[in-house]
């Protein structure tokens, strides 16, 4: 069987119950629609290329001569219409095209990994092709940067909504910073009396909250009509940046966390 080009995941596997109905309807019809071939590999129809494999039967297909930049655009397209995805399903896949460059992720990048914030056109982009709000796509994002399987599942197999595994994964990562460190210190100055203890990791996990509740304000208000005298992209990428410095703001008090002052 032809090996599988990374843009051939773009969309979710196929749940048990629906590769199952796909074997039987090959069984019983054979391939109606072949798979898509690019160079060599499978851009369309990794599914029914492995039903076929399964069931020891012929698999037609057909070749595409196109550039590899090309090929996300072209995966969607196929995809998009046929498939009876819910909103939290498309934002996924959208996210993972996102995350393609010249037909190929990041090198950059781990597996599965989104660069965040993504780029203002592309989240635009994307969530048009999607049908969704640039605020879902993000949520995608985060989910998944998250990396937890467990809840990227139930998104892709529709148990839960792309709301709610943004909100587990948000609260799930919440904890690690706050047991980064949990050392109190004393504050005292030279001449100076000796101030009351201070919770270190309470004051950062005050400050984390607070810049993450102003991101995700910015964030709702990134969809909302912009103000008079500006255009549509101006306020995006106005709100892109803001959100971005932010970001490195958290990162910074984050990554503190590691530091230990002097004795």
């Amino acid at each position: 069987m032809w090996p599988h080009h990374p843009v051939a995941s773009i969309f979710r596997d196929m749940t048990a119950e629906e590769y199952a109905e796909l074997k039987d309807d090959i069984r019983e019809h054979g391939i109606r629609t072949p798979v898509v071939l690019w160079r060599g590999q499978i851009v369309d129809g990794r599914h029914r290329g492995r039903a076929c494999e399964e069931l020891a039967v012929a698999c037609p297909s057909r070749t595409i001569d196109c550039e590899e930049r090309e090929l996300p655009a072209l995966v969607w397209s196929l995809n998009a219409q046929r498939r009876q995805d819910t909103p939290g399903q498309r934002a996924m896949a959208a996210a993972r095209m996102a995350t393609f460059k010249n037909g190929r992720p990041p090198k950059t990048s781990p597996p599965g990994e989104v660069p965040y914030p993504l780029d203002t056109n592309t989240r635009a982009e994307v969530a048009a092709l999607a049908g969704v709000g640039t605020t879902t796509i993000d949520r995608a994002v985060r989910v998944l940067r998250s990396g937890d399987e467990e809840v990227i599942a139930k998104v892709e197999s529709a148990e839960i909504t792309i709301n709610a595994a943004d909100a587990i994964v948000r609260e799930r990562k919440a904890p690690a910073r706050v047991k980064r460190d949990s050392e109190v210190i004393d504050v005292v100055s030279p001449g100076v009396r000796a101030l009351p203890k201070v919770n270190i990791t309470k004051v950062r996990t005050n400050a984390l909250y607070a810049i993450d509740t102003q991101a995700g304000i910015l964030d709702h208000y990134a969809d909302a009509p912009f103000p008079d005298g500006e255009t549509c992209n101006e306020w995006s990428d106005l709100i892109a940046k803001a959100i971005t410095r932010l970001r490195k703001l958290q990162r910074a008090i984050t990554s503190a966390a590691g530091t230990r002052p002097a004795a």
